[in-house]
Order: structure tokens, then sequence, then C-alpha cells
């Protein structure tokens, strides 16, 4: 069987021009009238000169949605869409010497003009552009040596060699030719893969090809007289080595370690796994897919997790990790070729849930019954060996009666003895007797044949009085923090195997909840919200107690599922400062306490007079406003309020103190005067006294002159402090002499 497609060289005569070898353009550019084009479709043609008289060329396509023709025209091969208007890609020929020449190709979208004719791909393909060649004239054509391009699938079973087609020239009609190839197969590394006979021109493969080694050869054919000299140009002669699915795709690591906090949002970025394909990653042969296979544990929820299929990002899904849980988590991920349907492999992902401080400090009560390592008893054993030696230091082992494996024992150094000891704690509900049979032995085999000792122990369980155990000992709970008063929140109910018991909040931070002391029914006592210093990471946490005797307790976790209750506020400290001229506007952050699906984009207005001089806007990227002043202002304290409102209408004003002080730009400067109530304080003070000291004078001179109280209508509403001390002076010079 052959592969190979024909090039037909056309030979030409023409007047003698000066030719430059290579494309007419550098850069070609075809309009379609559609943002979708077919398989098939034809673009245009593109001329190409190797100033010989061959017309027909070898064109590599470096873009697979495409194909050039020998003449030059350029088809499409596989269905595309425009997606942004317009496709670059090259195309690549060959001078008569092997040399590469290169163009580019645009491919343009542009919306037809209605004329009232549906446009289709018969009208469309009226108006293909053709570029022509410089030269021109009239040609005449014989068909000549021959080019060619053969796609050989990878992977191919003996026998080898095998023929891919003959490179027969047609002077070997009337002439004896010999054939030879060049280029990296033939000659050059890997040497003798390509082959051709001397004689016939027939072009062999001599053993399998690997596309993941090499994925194309470039060989040249050359055929010469049996004198020596060149019968034809050195003809191209290209292989393309058509990909076969031959490859698993693979992870660059067997195992991906992560982590993620625990009390994560869905939607939490985790890790990135990354995986590679040696097959050819412009066909379904290389592209992957990445999936979720399984999760160890598969609490709170079997899909704690996501994967992008095509970034291969692991993300949470789902709420509720709590690390006093669930402190890691095992994911086995999959990667699978043809889209997730083909070969694949498979990695562990590792996550470790980080702590978050969700939980408070309790004493934990403990007794004797439910102790762990609590000594049983000392089995005290005689050796007549040498002490501290191997053959004296026991091995003690429990044979039989431990199934639960409740108990264990070990020996005493110093002393031998066999110490018994629980492991795990006792329930006497569950068993009351336990019978234990021990043998001990010595570290090293006996020397002479001697029968084992052995103890037969019987542990009686006694009853205690257990704590009620609350199932699951941490409950968490979704509710919306707005849910209205008595809402029923949930059922949390210990188990004690000896008496009834009654229920009762232990530690309600914020007075939030109710529990029913027969049921444990918990409801709402007090209107939540998860903006309360109580929650941390939107979780409520509170204690429930059961009684009988002992103490059990329950921890209650509400995760509190967030509502629009909240207005923006304007996040300023202290005192805003602005220039009187050419002030630049000044950006403040806006604040709201609810999550972010109930808070921007924001909005922000201005109130009252404040709209006349000031303007204010939105910095939507980064959550500010923008405050600037619309008209010059004298240097004055100015009061305005900011509203501002959140994506669900609710607003909370905000008055901002703006001090206007006079300078220009963003060069504040304000004078630090003293306090002006304070030196008017100061002033009144003094002259008081001395209208005291005035008054006497007057009454003591002028029993008929006005009292005290009324002289102090000297002073007149924007008087300044020189206009008040001019008054004075002509009071004092009116009832005074010169001395007073």
């Amino acid at each position: 069987m052959y592969w190979w497609s024909i090039f037909v060289v056309v030979r030409f005569c023409q007047e003698t021009i000066p030719c430059q070898p290579g494309f007419s353009s550098d850069n070609f550019v075809f309009t379609v009238h559609r943002e979708r084009l077919q398989r098939g479709k034809i673009l245009g043609r593109v001329d190409f000169d190797i100033c010989t008289d061959q017309n027909r060329f070898l064109f590599i396509c470096d873009d697979n949605r495409f194909k050039v023709e020998i003449d030059g025209t350029i088809k499409v091969k596989h269905d595309i869409k425009l997606h942004h208007g317009r496709i670059n890609f090259s195309i690549h020929g060959w001078h008569s010497v092997g040399k590469k020449i290169t163009s580019r190709v645009t491919v343009e979208y542009q919306r037809p003009h209605h004329t009232g004719h549906e446009l289709n791909d018969q009208t469309e393909s009226q108006n293909i552009q053709m570029f022509p060649h410089p030269s021109s004239g009239l040609k005449r054509y014989n068909r000549q040596w021959v080019g060619h391009v053969f796609d050989i699938p990878e992977n191919q079973r003996a026998p080898f060699p095998k023929e891919l087609g003959p490179m027969e020239s047609l002077k070997s009609k009337n002439s004896t030719l010999h054939y030879s190839i060049t280029g990296p197969g033939a000659d050059l590394p890997p040497v003798g893969l390509f082959i051709i006979n001397r004689d016939s021109g027939l072009l062999l493969v001599t053993e399998p090809l690997d596309r993941e080694k090499q994925s194309k050869y470039l060989l040249t054919v050359h055929a010469a007289f049996i004198n020596g000299t060149s019968a034809e140009d050195p003809m191209i002669v290209i292989v393309f080595v058509v990909d076969e699915n031959d490859n698993n795709p693979e992870f660059i690591s067997n195992t991906f370690i992560g982590n993620v906090n625990e009390g994560s949002q869905p939607g939490t970025s985790v890790m990135t796994v990354t995986a590679t394909d040696k097959d050819d990653p412009t066909t379904d042969n290389g592209m992957f897919k990445f999936s979720v296979l399984s999760q160890t544990p598969p609490v709170p929820h079997p899909q704690m997790f996501t994967i992008d299929q095509d970034t291969g990002t692991i993300r949470v899904i789902s709420a509720g990790l709590d690390r006093e849980n669930v402190s890691e988590y095992t994911l086995i991920i999959k990667v699978a070729d043809m889209k997730g349907t083909g070969l694949s492999n498979t990695a562990t992902a590792s996550i470790t849930v980080l702590d978050q401080n969700d939980n408070a400090p309790q004493f934990n009560p403990t007794n004797v019954k439910n102790a762990v390592d609590f000594e049983v008893v000392r089995l005290i054993v005689t050796d007549n060996d040498e002490r501290h030696t191997p053959t004296w230091n026991a091995k003690y082992r429990i044979v039989k009666g431990n199934d639960g494996g409740n108990f264990g024992i070990t020996a005493e150094p110093d002393s031998n003895d066999g110490i018994v000891k629980t492991i795990k704690g006792l329930d006497f509900e569950a068993k009351q007797q336990y019978i234990l049979l021990i043998t001990v032995e010595n570290e090293v085999p006996f020397s002479t044949p001697s029968s084992t000792s052995t103890a037969t122990l019987t542990v009686t369980v006694e009853d205690v009085n257990e704590a009620p155990v609350f199932s699951p000992p941490t409950l968490s709970v979704p509710v919306k923090e707005d849910v209205p008063l008595n809402t029923f929140i949930a059922t949390y109910q210990a188990k004690d195997p000896d008496i009834e018991m009654k229920y009762y909040i232990g530690n309600d931070p914020a007075g939030w909840l109710n529990v029913d002391k027969e049921s444990g029914i918990i409801t709402v006592k007090q209107a939540m919200n998860r903006e309360s210093p109580f929650v941390k990471n939107d979780k409520y946490t509170s204690l429930i107690y059961a009684y009988d005797n002992a103490t059990g307790t329950g921890t209650l976790v509400l995760l509190l599922e967030d509502v629009n209750d909240n207005g923006p506020v304007v996040d300023v400290v202290g005192d805003v400062h602005f220039c009187n001229q050419k002030p630049p506007p000044q950006e403040f952050s806006v604040v709201d306490p609810d999550f972010v699906g109930n808070a921007g984009p924001f909005r922000a207005e201005l109130l009252h007079e404040a709209r006349r001089n000031w303007a204010v806007s939105m910095n939507d990227t980064e959550n500010k406003i923008i405050l600037s002043m619309a008209t010059q202002l004298p240097p004055a304290e100015y009061q305005i309020i900011v509203r501002a409102y959140d994506n669900g209408n609710n607003y909370q004003d905000t008055t901002l103190k703006v001090v206007v002080c006079d300078c220009t730009g963003d060069k504040i400067h304000c004078p630090k005067a003293g306090n002006p109530a304070i030196v008017w304080l100061a002033v009144l003070g003094s002259l008081c006294a001395v209208f005291a000291l005035l008054n006497k004078y007057i009454e003591d001179s002028d029993p008929m002159a006005p009292p005290y109280d009324s002289l102090l209508v000297f002073h007149h509403e924007g008087d300044s402090l020189n206009q008040w001390g001019t008054r004075f002076k002509k009071l004092a010079d009116t009832y005074g002499g010169e001395d007073e």
C-alpha cells in the first residue's frame, strides 16, 4: 500500500524578468461572511514562485484546521468558529535548494451587507480573494518532476521494509537515471530509516515509526544521469507520522499535597494538579480530562471536593470542613485522554484541614470505669537466673480473653513484675467480666526443656454512673441568620444506659438558643446575627448539657447563612483634609459586614447641602467611594453626609468631618492655631474682670451712669477682636480719665 499525494510540477515558458523566490505577499488576507466555517470550504489561493519552471509546490500549514493544496488553494479541514473575528496562521513553502519560505495568512469575518438575498456558500465562494504573482503573461505547461507528502501511521507491524511510493522522473523514459535520498532519516541520524531503490526510485521505510520521537521527516530526493549530472532539481518529500493513542496520560507526581482551612466556603481553591500526555496534543489522543474517583473519609459529605476537568484545580464544593472531626482527606484522582474516555492514570491528592480557633476549651471529667492506662494488677514472678540479663528479663503475653484488645501487659524493668493495664475504656453495660490467660517467658529461649508458666486473671468491671454521651459529640446545623423566633433548629439528644436525663443550655454566649429540658429540642430564643462578634468563620458554637447526676456535654455548631441585613458604611478614621484650590479627589473604603453576595457592588450619594459643593462617585474595582470638591470653598470645617447602598439597596449614612484649608493641590497645609474656643474664653474672662472694675468706678463717680450689664451691648455680631478693643477704649475714655 502507498501513502502518498502527488503534487504535479508545471514547467512554463515566460519572458526573462527579475525574479524573487517566495510568496507574492508577506501576509494574505481572506474575508469571510460567516463566523462558522464548514469543512471543505475554500478560502482562496496564495501565489508562490521559486524562479524555476515549477508551478506546483509542497506547502505546510502550522494550523491543523487548514490545509494548502499544491496549487496554493487554502481549504478548511475541520469545522471552525471565529470566536474573535479572525484567525492567524503561517504557511511554509520550500525553495528548490531546500530553504523554507514562510508567509502569514489572516482569515477575517466581515458582516455581510443585507441585499435582500440570503448568503450561502455558493454566493460567498464567488468572492474568494486570489493573489496573483507579480509576474504575468502566457505560460506553456509540461508535466515533469513529481513532489510527495506521505502520512504514515506510527507503530506499524512487520514485515519491513514497506513501500511508500515511486519517485520516478519522466526523464527516465528516455534515459537511465539513478535515484538517491538525503536528509534526517536517510543519510543523517536516524540513518537508514528511509531508503530508495537506486534504479526504480521506489521509496521505502525500513522500521516502525514513533511519533513521540519524531513527528515529521523532511527528505530530499535526487535524480541523476549515469554520468553523475543532475537530471532534475532536488525534490522535497515530507513524511508525516500519524499519531496513535499509544501513551497514557501521566500525572507529574504520584501524590499531590495540599491544605485548606477548616470552615472554607464552597469554591475555595485547594491546589492544582498537573498531567502530561506524549501523544499529539492537537488530537483527542493527547487531550485529557480530570475527575475525582473517590474521597476518604466520605464525611460529612461524600463529595467535599471537586476538580476542574480542564485545569486540574481542586476546589471545595460542600460546606462542613471541620478539623476536629476530619483532619485529612485522601482523594483518588483520574486523568484520561480522548477527552476523558480513553487511556487513563490515577494519582492521590492528600488534603490537610488546617485548624482554626473554633472550639472553646473544656474540662474533661474522668472516672475509674472508663479510664485508659488504668493499672489493674501486678503479677509477680521469680527467676533464679542472673538479674537484668536476657535470661532473666520477663516477656509477658495475653494469649486468651483479650479479643477486644482492652488490656495490655508490660514488664516493669526493675522488678520484672507484669503490669496489666487497660488500653481501652471498659463498659459495664457491654461486658461485666473478663478472664485473661497470661503467659511469661524470657527474652531468649530456654536452654533446657521447660514448661511455660501461665496465670489466669479474672477482671470484674464495676458499674458507675456514667455521664450521658451526646451523639454526635459535635452537631453542625446550617441555618439562616434571620430565622424567626421559636424556629426549630435541631433535636440534640444524649444516650445514657443508666437513667433518664434532663437537658440544659451550658454555654450560649449570645443568648440566642433555648432547649427543651425533656426532649432536647433546640429553638431560637433571640434574633441571631451572622455579623455578631460571637460568630467566627460563620459558626456560632454553644454547649448543651445532659444531666443525670453526672453531666454530659455536646457541642452545637450553627452554620449561619448570610442574609442582606446590613448597609455599607464609609470607612474613615478622623478628619478629612482638602485644599480649597485644585484639590485632587480622595478615596475611602466602603465596608459591608454582610457576605460577598449581599454586599457590593456599591453606590453612593450625598445628602442635603453637601450636594452643592461636593461630588461623590464609586471605584467599583476596589469598592471605594471617590469624594471631590465641586466648587472652591473658603477654609472652614464642613459636615458631609454620605449615603452608601449595597446591591440590595440597603443603606447607611456616614458623616464625614471635612476640614478645608487654604492651600493648593495635594500639598495640604492647615495652620496649627490655638483652640478658638479657649482663646475667646480667656478674652471674655479678662473683659469681665475689667468690666467689673469699670462698673464699680462708674457707680462711684456717676450714680446716673448706665449699669455694668448694659455696657455689654457694645458688642455687635461679626465684630473682630480689634473692633472690640476700639469700642472698649472709647467707653473707657468716656467714663475714665487719662490715668484710668
